[in-house]
């Protein structure tokens, strides 16, 4: 196990709970390919009817499921179930997620990755970070405690030999109890780039510049992905001025030509802003090795 404990502040803790989030109307939709609700799928342990869909991402639907309310199952978009690359990337998230346990990541329940592969999940209750961020800031103490939470999450992706790849706001879910991890949709086997079928993947405001260039990547490269959403909590924003708005072409230019500024505040320990520089070098051999030195520095300075 790999979590790491805390205890939410009071604040933090009354913002999760009070914030409420619209569903997108167009999750009724049921676009080419998709899989309808009420279909079965068959997993190790049991059969599950699929309800209704509980979120769309880029790459993989979420469906509530009949038999039990408090799960969902994820399932490959419509758009995808035809293309081979897709299809074996997703079988690989189907295949981490149930290998990794961690308080920190979303429980793999059950799965199935051959036929019709599939991972059914505790469904979570709380809000994305994205989503927080838009209704409160967050002071110092809040920050680091998400951000060790989100270390949390890595270790064990890291352990295995992958990098999570897609390290951001919309994929750091805050819970009653602790942050999780979401979304292991795009990781990749530690040394290869964030490529599936020739297309470059990530949210790219928080990539690090070897996976800009489609570089091999490891563990480092989220180092660097965590320490841009520091920055964006404790700064209320990321370093040269970069916004998720910007054109992939003026965020790669911005990262591989210019040193990342980072203001000075007198509520900031000069600590956390020389380790945030640091998990920032362009250089990966620059930044800490691993998240278990970062989790060290960060604790060392708390």
């Amino acid at each position: 196990m790999y979590y790491i404990s805390y205890v939410y502040t009071t604040k933090l803790a009354t913002a999760i709970r009070n914030t409420t989030i619209k569903r997108d109307a167009r999750l009724s939709e049921n676009p080419l390919y998709d899989i309808n609700s009420g279909s079965g799928v068959r997993g190790s342990k049991q059969e599950y009817t699929l309800g209704s869909v509980f979120a769309r991402g880029n790459i993989g639907i979420l469906y509530s499921v009949v038999e039990d309310t408090s799960k969902i199952i994820k399932i490959l978009a419509g758009k995808h179930r035809r293309n081979s690359s897709m299809l074996i990337q997703f079988v690989q998230e189907v295949q981490l997620s149930a290998r990794l346990v961690s308080p920190n990541l979303p429980a793999c329940l059950d799965s199935n990755s051959s036929s019709n592969p599939f991972a059914l999940f505790e469904k979570l209750d709380g809000i994305t970070l994205a989503e927080l961020l838009v209704q409160t800031p967050l002071d110092l103490q809040e920050s680091l405690l998400v951000f060790l939470g989100l270390c949390g999450g890595l270790k064990p992706v890291h352990k295995v030999g992958y990098y999570h790849g897609d390290v951001g706001p919309n994929n750091v879910f805050l819970d009653k109890q602790r942050p999780r991890v979401l979304d292991l949709g795009i990781a990749q086997k530690c040394a290869y780039p964030s490529v599936i079928g020739g297309k470059l993947y990530g949210t790219f405001a928080y990539s690090s510049p070897e996976q800009l260039t489609a570089a091999g990547c490891d563990g480092r490269s989220d180092i660097y992905s965590s320490a841009l959403l520091l920055t964006r909590m404790i700064f209320g924003r990321l370093p040269l001025g970069v916004t998720q708005d910007m054109s992939f072409e003026e965020i790669l230019r911005l990262r591989l030509n210019r040193v990342p500024d980072l203001p000075t505040l007198p509520s900031i320990p000069a600590p956390i802003i020389r380790l945030i520089r640091a998990c920032l070098d362009k250089e990966p051999k620059n930044r800490p090795a691993n998240v278990d030195e970062l989790e060290s520095e960060i604790r060392s300075i708390l």
